[in-house]
């Protein structure tokens, strides 16, 4: 095989997987399905580890993924508000997962203080004192 000057070669040799135009619709396009993107390095006809490889020196491709989860995301959330309509769970579910909501929690300056009480500290003289282990007479008890 001959190397061209300027040609990216990866370690097997084979030449770099460029991704286009169309490449890039079509993560779009499945990312806002929601498609792992293991999958969608398949779609590629790519290795995922070369499709990660891609991700971190391609800004053109991050921004396809993050354009597709946008959508994604849009929507999620759309329908969840037309659920909203219906019912309260919908907002109850995005007030916890987004907003951090918790059932029982009591909010902000009403949470009650709690103060642990710690003993002194012992003297050293009585910390050093060794008592004798009780164990051994409870068995001569029971033995004899």
């Amino acid at each position: 095989m001959t190397i061209k000057p300027g040609q990216v070669l990866n370690p097997r040799g084979a030449k770099r997987k460029e991704i286009t135009a169309v490449g890039l619709r079509a993560v779009t396009k499945y990312a806002s399905k929601g498609v792992h993107e293991y999958t969608l390095a398949h779609l590629l006809n790519m290795d995922p580890d070369t499709f990660a490889a891609r991700k971190k020196d391609t800004p053109k491709l991050v921004a396809a993924i993050q354009r597709g989860r946008a959508l994604w995301h849009d929507r999620c959330v759309a329908r969840l508000d037309k659920h909203a309509e219906k019912s309260f769970i919908p907002d109850m579910f995005t007030l916890k997962s987004k907003f951090g909501w918790r059932e029982g929690d009591p909010e902000g300056e009403h949470r009650p203080t709690i103060v642990i009480n710690l003993p002194t500290a012992m003297p050293l003289k009585t910390f050093l004192t060794v008592e004798p282990d009780p164990a051994p007479k409870l068995l001569e008890r029971k033995r004899g």
